[in-house]
C-alpha cells in the first residue's frame, strides 16, 4: 500500500549519514523488509518505487515496493518493457527531479530503485546509491534464508512441497472446516508402480528424471490453489482446494492418465502407472494425519484391485484396515508361538486305487477363535512377506509328517504343498526344500510343490530355471489353478512339470454350461497328449465326479471325498479305496 504522508524537505530532515544508518539498522534486524519502502517516511522523499528484474528470457522489471501518495505512485503498474532504468511505476512530471539507481552489482543486477525527492536538495544521489546498496545486501540475505527454508520444505528431486509443507497446508484446510461457509478439500494419495524397476534397470538418475516428469505433469493438471507434494520414494499427494465433489474422481483419473503416458528417458521409452486413494472433507476431519491415513488406506485398497485404479475412502475401509493391522500383529505372534497347523486333504484316484496322495493346507489355530482358514491370513502375510517364513515352516512340517507316516505304512505317500509367488522367488526356496528332506530323511519323490500358472507365466524363463533346480532335487512339480493364466502349448511342453490341476472354478461349472464342459475336456486331452497327470480340485457333487470319470480324469479332490484332516487322522486313510472315502465322508475339523 502506498503511504500518503511523506516527509517534507524541511529543516528537520535527517542528514544522509543519519538516514543511511537508520535504514541499515532496520534492514539488519529484518532483511525481509528490503522491499518495504515505508522506512522512507521522514527522509525527504516524495515518492519511490523498487523494481526487480524478473527471472526469465524477457528480463522484465516487476514493481515490488512503492512509497508516496496515490496520485504520484501508480497502483496497478507491475512491469515495464522499457530498456535501461526507467522511473518504473512513477508518474513523473517534467519539473520533477528523479534519482534512478541500479540495485546490485554490475555482474549481478537485481533491479532499480527510483526516488523522487521532496525538493532538489533534500535527497542527494549519493544517499540513493547507499540505499540501493543496503537493499541489494538485504535481498541477498533474504534469498539465502528463502533457499534454506525452501530446501527444508521441498523435495530436492522434484522441487515439489515435501510431506512437512503438505501437512502444514492440510492442517490449515482442516482448521478452516470449523468456520462457517469454509471451503472443502480433497486429498489424493498416489503411488507410482514401476519406479523401482526403472531405478534397477536404468539407474537412479533415470528414476529421478521420471520423478521430475511426473511432478511436472501433476502441476499441469492442478490450479494454483491446489498443492502437489512428493512424500518420498514413489509416493505423491495432492491437496485439492474447494473442489466440486463430483469432479474429484475425474481429476484423479486425469492425473493417473497423465502419469501413465510414456516417458522417454534417454534412448528408452518407459511407462508407469499410479494407484490412487481419495478422501474428502465431507467426512469431517479434525487432524491432518487422519486425512492422510485414510487417503493412504484407500490407495492400498486400490493397489489390491488392479494397476492404475482409484479408490474412495469410506469408514468400512478404515475398519478393514484396522483389522488387517491387528491381524498382522497377531500373525507375528502366531509365527513366534507355533500357532499354525497343517491339515491334509485326500487326492483320490477315480479308478478306485488306494489313497496315497494329499494336499497340505495350513490353518491358524487361533487361541480365541479356533481354527482360521487361509483366506483370512494369507493376504496380510503376503503384504509384509512373512508368508515366506510360514512357507518354510510348512515344508518342514510336511516332511516331518511324511516321515511319521512312513514309520507305520509301507506303501507310497505323496503330499502337495502350495508355493506362493513370494516363496517361489525367494532365494532360499531350493535350500529350504533340500534341507527339510534331508533333516527328516524323506525321499524327494514324496514331496510335490504346486505353483500357480500365473506365477510361472509372469516371467517364464527365470521361473523355468528355478523349477529345474527343484526338479533336480527329485521333487515333483504341479501347475496349480490351471486355466486361469496364459500358458502356451510351447511353455507346457518345455516346463519341467508332472501334472496340471484344473482350477476349481471350472469344476464348479462343469455340469452347468457346455462351454465349461468343453474347456475341461480340452485340458484333459492336452494333459494326455503332453504326458501330464491331470487333477480336478473342488469336486463337491456326484454329478461332477461322474462327469469327470466319463471325460477320463484320473484324480480328484474335494469335499465329496473328504475335507482337510489333521495329520494323524489323514494317516488312517492311507491305502483306503475311493469307495470307502466317498461312503464315509469325514467332518471338517
Amino acid at each position: 500500500m502506498p503511504h500518503t504522508s511523506p516527509g517534507g524537505p524541511g529543516r528537520d530532515a535527517p542528514t544522509a549519514l543519519e538516514a543511511l544508518s537508520e535504514v541499515a539498522s532496520a534492514l539488519l534486524q529484518d532483511p525481509g523488509r528490503a522491499t518495504d519502502l515505508s522506512w522512507l517516511e521522514g527522509k525527504g522523499v516524495r515518492a519511490a518505487t523498487l523494481a526487480l528484474w524478473d527471472e526469465g528470457p524477457q528480463d522484465r522489471l516487476r514493481v515490488v515496493g512503492t512509497y508516496g501518495p496515490t496520485e504520484v505512485v501508480r497502483r496497478q503498474v507491475t512491469t515495464t518493457d522499457g530498456p535501461g532504468f526507467a522511473p518504473v511505476g512513477l508518474d513523473v512530471g517534467p519539473d520533477d527531479v528523479c534519482h534512478v539507481v541500479p540495485v546490485g552489482e554490475a555482474d549481478h543486477p537485481r533491479g532499480v530503485l527510483t526516488v523522487v525527492p521532496g525538493s532538489t536538495s533534500a535527497v542527494p544521489a549519493a544517499l540513493c546509491r547507499g540505499w540501493a546498496a543496503l537493499i541489494a545486501t538485504a535481498l541477498d540475505r533474504t534469498d539465502l534464508a528463502e533457499r534454506l527454508c525452501h530446501g527444508a520444505l521441498h523435495d530436492p528431486v522434484t522441487g515439489l512441497p515435501n510431506r512437512r509443507l503438505f501437512v502444514d497446508r492440510l492442517e490449515v484446510a482442516v482448521e478452516q472446516l470449523t468456520r462457517r461457509h469454509a471451503a472443502g478439500f480433497a486429498v489424493v494419495f498416489l503411488e507410482v508402480d514401476g519406479l523401482t524397476l526403472v531405478n534397477d534397470s536404468l539407474g537412479h538418475a533415470a528414476g529421478d528424471m521420471l520423478l521430475r516428469e511426473i511432478a511436472a505433469r501433476l502441476r499441469s493438471e492442478l490450479r494454483t490453489s491446489d498443492t502437489a507434494a512428493r512424500f518420498g520414494g514413489a509416493e505423491f499427494a495432492v491437496l485439492l482446494s474447494d473442489p466440486v465433489p463430483e469432479e474429484v474422481l475425474v481429476i484423479t483419473e486425469r492425473m493417473q492418465q497423465r502419469i501413465a503416458a510414456p516417458v522417454r528417458l534417454g534412448d528408452q521409452e518407459v511407462a508407469v502407472t499410479a494407484n490412487a486413494g481419495i478422501t474428502t472433507s465431507e467426512l469431517v476431519y479434525t487432524r491432518a494425519e487422519d486425512v492422510l491415513r485414510d487417503a493412504a488406506t484407500a490407495m492400498h485398497h486400490a493397489t489390491r484391485s488392479d494397476e492404475g485404479t482409484a479408490s474412495v475412502f469410506d469408514h468400512a475401509m478404515h475398519a478393514r484396515a484396522a483389522g488387517r493391522l491387528r491381524t498382522r500383529g497377531e500373525l507375528r505372534t502366531a509365527l513366534a508361538h507355533g500357532q499354525f497347523v497343517v491339515h491334509y486333504q485326500p487326492i483320490v484316484a477315480l479308478d478306485g486305487s488306494g489313497l496315497s496322495h494329499f494336499e497340505a493346507l495350513v490353518r491358524w489355530d487361533h487361541p480365541e477363535r479356533g481354527l482360521v482358514g487361509p483366506g483370512e491370513f494369507l493376504g496380510p502375510m503376503e503384504e509384509n512377506s512373512t508368508i515366506v517364513q510360514l512357507g518354510q515352516w510348512v515344508i518342514d512340517e510336511v516332511c516331518r509328517q511324511v516321515a511319521a507316516w512312513r514309520q507305520g505304512y509301507t506303501g507310497g505317500v505323496t503330499v502337495s504343498v502350495n508355493v506362493s509367488h513370494l516363496e517361489f522367488w525367494s532365494p532360499t526356496l531350493v535350500s529350504t526344500v533340500a534341507e527339510a528332506l534331508e533333516r527328516h530323511d524323506v525321499p524327494p519323490e514324496c514331496l510335490v510343490l504346486e505353483i500357480t500358472e500365473t506365477v510361472i507365466m509372469a516371467d517364464a524363463r527365470p521361473a523355468t530355471a528355478v523349477m529345474q533346480q527343484l526338479r533336480d532335487l527329485g521333487v515333483r512339480l504341479h501347475i496349480d489353478d490351471f486355466g486361469t493364466g496364459h500358458s502356451s502349448l510351447t511353455a507346457l511342453r518345455t516346463l519341467p512339470v508332472d501334472a496340471l490341476k484344473i482350477d476349481g472354478s471350472f469344476i464348479r461349472e462343469l455340469t452347468l454350461t457346455a462351454r465349461t464342459h468343453d474347456l475341461v475336456e480340452i485340458i484333459l486331452y492336452m494333459g494326455r497328449v503332453l504326458g501330464l497327470e491331470v487333477i480336478a480340485e473342488c469336486v463337491e457333487t456326484t454329478d461332477q465326479a461322474q462327469r469327470l470319470e466319463v471325460l477320463g480324469c484320473a484324480n480328484a479332490q474335494g469335499w465329496l471325498y473328504a475335507r482337510a484332516l489333521p495329520g494323524p487322522a489323514a494317516g488312517t486313510l492311507l491305502g483306503t479305496s475311493l469307495a470307502r472315502i466317498a461312503a464315509e465322508p469325514l467332518a471338517s475339523t
